[in-house]
């Protein structure tokens, strides 16, 4: 329907949250109009019944639209995470953290990451279960500080080899 220029348009989106209802006209691919966001109070009260407070309109919106619903907050809790604030979750899941990678890297041996802002840092630079396999097979025992610089800096295992080439 976007690809219809001049289209008028309704769109409806729902979730735990709330819910986002838009209209408006197509242009250059784009519904362009007015939007409101409809909070769903149950949801801010199941979020004050995990401990979570201080919610307003306009984060409980991007909770809608990042999808974070109590059931992924309480796997999360469950999964161990700590120090979760509102903020955090929202990072986390914008960066698509789920229980797979939680447990691939605890299970690396990166406990730590237990630790919400940790998660974070890690999936930003791009750690993956993958780098640090192949950070452990050139015969580094990477802290997670150094995985998240090897990330940064690109220090895989073409790079390893080329230095150790110049000996």
């Amino acid at each position: 329907m976007l690809k219809q220029e001049g289209a008028q348009l309704y769109a409806r989106m729902s979730g735990e949250a709330g819910e986002l209802r838009c209209s408006g006209t197509v242009h250059d691919e784009v519904l362009a109009g007015r939007y409101e966001f409809a909070a769903n109070p149950a949801f801010l009260q199941k979020m004050f019944a995990m401990g979570f407070d201080g919610i307003t309109e306009r984060k409980q919106e991007g909770f809608l639209l990042l999808d974070i619903t109590t059931a992924w907050i309480q796997e999360m809790k469950d999964a161990g995470v700590m120090e979760l604030s509102t903020n955090k979750l929202m990072g986390m899941r914008a960066l698509h953290v789920n229980l797979s990678y939680i447990r691939a890297m605890a299970a690396a041996g990166y406990p730590e990451l237990l630790r919400a802002n940790k998660l974070i840092e890690m999936k930003e630079v791009g750690v993956t279960l993958e780098k640090v396999q192949e950070a452990k097979s050139l015969g580094f025992h990477p802290t997670e500080q150094e995985l998240a610089q090897m990330s940064i800096f690109k220090i895989d295992r073409a790079f390893v080899e080329r230095m150790r080439s110049k000996d």
